[in-house]
């Protein structure tokens, strides 16, 4: 069986001060989730770049001279994949445009 709980107010002044009160514990909750949520934004930027001059500056000995990995291996055409079928789809014809 389920239970039903009611309130009933007698003075308006009481009403108002319960809804009052109702109104001021959403907002501080919600202020409480927004602050969280920038503490959280704050936090991960600055793992985030703490992260990044970490890597500026303690690079391996073989980046030492600054190359990129673009720069040390190049790609080699002969390596490239290519389907083995047609595609299903073909391309728009002069009658289709």
């Amino acid at each position: 069986m389920e239970k039903v709980y009611s309130m009933t107010f007698r003075n308006r002044a009481a009403v108002a001060g319960f809804s009052i009160l109702i109104v001021a514990m959403g907002v501080i909750l919600v202020t409480f989730g927004m602050a969280l949520i920038a503490a959280l934004t704050v936090t991960g930027t600055l793992v985030g770049a703490g992260a990044a001059i970490y890597r500026r500056f303690a690079r391996r000995s073989e980046n030492a001279a600054g190359q990129r990995l673009s720069e040390r291996a190049s790609l080699d055409p002969s390596l490239e994949v290519q389907p083995t079928r047609p595609p299903t789809i073909a391309p728009p014809s002069t009658r289709d445009k």
